[in-house]
């Protein structure tokens, strides 16, 4: 644990008690709470304490018995040093990796109350991160791993965001208020988490449940990594060596937040090799020839507006999850679609705005021809299991007008267009970007905005309340970001929301 777990912040009653105190006492009850719910004999737990090394205190233990053994994990563990993320992850998944046999149920607490000091913005250690929580969710039974991470502080916790996400798991973030925390909103946060992990080991009837509880603290700084910018290469399927795969065709129903299949069977011809690549995605030529497929899935095809090879095949282009995990590729891919059509619905309300807008610079009247590109999912049937968005191929420069941790396009930032139309479709790009935060009433920030002119794609979004977005949502430290950088223009001042900025 780190110094900071210290600290007496706790309310707890009438007194104030240190945060590891709190801590531990909550594990206690969570331990009882698992008992009196039939975990018995049958359940065990593992306890992992890490600062700037790992621990292991207890190795599959009975929860009969547990709350002594937490009781001296108490009374010997110090707090102290700084925590790094990385340490206590590894030694769950080599704890995971010894198991002998799968429980039916399994949860992961994951607590911290500051910022990692082992990773950092742009860092090839947020890489590390996410692939060792992919191994963490494979060293599982499918659909058995609950993973929980609680944000311990007032800050927004963005890498434990992004841990959560990665894995569909779930981020709890206990606030302090009037210059303490709440014991009674940390008991209650763990006495939910348990409530779930009894849900699950009952209907998977379970004769086991492995409880495996690492507790992370933290007090050194870092910031958190974000989606690359990246330039579209040209398209020229000829140039690339092409693998045929026999596919399944979806779009994302929003309304039953589920694919739904248009066609099995479909042959797909992908380049061996990425064309471009982001911190989070690759972008893979593809290629269908609409005769060989049933007629609905070539109208849903076609329904992309692609454009066709002097042989008839329409040119796509396939974004695939960069780090290898089929389960958490399919959420990955969910995560974006969720972000377009929430784009999609901001940029509707953004165009109602235009058209009421008074005094509307006549150089702005193009805004209404801004849209993002429509996607479906394409996912192969035989071999390897693989998960691509696929969306027409956009023509002509490709540019990242902005991105989801503050970046923006250099030349316009030092005002190096002079006016024109470049100038115009940055302006246009920003002020969207601006208007989310605005009519989401500072929630949700719509970013990495990018494409060709005023065709966009791949947005995404930072968001406060919602873990939805993917593990590229970087909440609130993300919103912040955007406008470190953003400098309103006319198109903001029409809108009249120039000015309007976080406080």
């Amino acid at each position: 644990m780190s110094a900071s777990m210290k600290a007496k912040d706790v309310e707890r009653g009438s007194r104030r008690i240190a945060r590891s105190a709190a801590v531990f006492e909550c594990c206690s009850d969570f331990v009882r709470d698992q008992i009196r719910n039939g975990a018995g004999f049958n359940g065990t737990c593992t306890i992992i304490t890490f600062n700037d090394k790992a621990r292991q205190w207890t190795w599959f233990s009975s929860m009969h018995g547990l709350v002594k053994e937490i009781n001296k994990v108490k009374a010997k563990c110090r707090a102290e040093f700084g925590t790094k993320y990385l340490k206590g992850l590894n030694a769950a998944l080599s704890m995971y990796h010894s198991m002998q046999n799968h429980a039916d149920a399994q949860s992961v607490v994951f607590l911290s109350d500051g910022r990692p000091g082992d990773l950092d913005l742009n860092n090839r250690k947020e890489e590390e991160l996410l692939t060792t929580m992919d191994q963490l969710q494979e060293a599982v039974l499918p659909g058995k791993l609950q993973f929980h991470s609680i944000g311990f502080g007032n800050n927004d916790f963005v890498w434990l965001r992004k841990m959560a996400a990665c894995v569909s798991g779930k981020f709890h973030n206990q606030q302090a208020r009037g210059g303490g925390f709440s014991f009674t909103q940390m008991s209650s946060t763990f006495r939910s988490i348990s409530s779930e992990l009894t849900a699950m080991r009952s209907s998977a009837c379970a004769s086991t449940t492995s409880v495996h509880k690492s507790m992370a603290h933290t007090s050194s700084t870092s910031a958190p990594s974000s989606k690359a910018s990246s330039t579209l290469l040209s398209y020229n399927r000829s140039d690339a060596f092409m693998q045929q795969l026999t596919c399944s065709v979806s779009p994302y129903s929003a309304e039953q937040k589920q694919w739904l299949c248009a066609g099995r069977g479909i042959t797909s011809h992908v380049s061996t090799s990425p064309f471009a690549e982001g911190s989070c995605r690759k972008a893979f030529r593809v290629s269908i020839c609409p005769d060989d497929v049933p007629n609905e899935v070539a109208e849903t095809l076609k329904g992309l507006k692609p454009e066709e090879d002097e042989c008839g095949f329409l040119l796509l282009v396939g974004k695939e999850r960069r780090f290898p995990s089929v389960t958490l590729a399919l959420q990955f891919q969910s995560a974006n679609f969720r972000s377009l059509l929430f784009a999609k619905t901001q940029l509707s309300a953004f165009k109602t705005a235009l058209r009421s807008a008074p005094r509307l610079p006549l150089c702005y009247s193009d805004a209404n021809d801004a849209t993002f590109l429509d996607c479906l999912l394409l996912s192969s049937e035989e071999g390897p299991c693989r998960f691509f968005s696929v969306e027409r191929y956009l023509k002509g420069p490709y540019t990242k007008y902005n991105n989801n941790q503050g970046y923006v396009h250099p030349t316009y930032k030092s005002g190096g267009f002079k006016g024109g139309e470049e100038e115009t479709e940055h302006d246009i790009a920003q002020a969207f970007s601006h208007f989310t935060w605005a009519n989401s009433n500072g929630q949700s920030l719509v970013c990495d905005i990018q494409g060709a002119g005023l065709t966009w794609t791949d947005p995404q979004v930072n968001s406060l309340g919602s873990d939805n977005c993917g593990q590229c949502n970087l909440g609130g430290k993300g919103i912040q970001s955007f406008f470190a950088s953003h400098v309103c223009n006319g198109l903001c001042r029409a809108l009249k929301i120039s000015g309007k900025w976080p406080s």
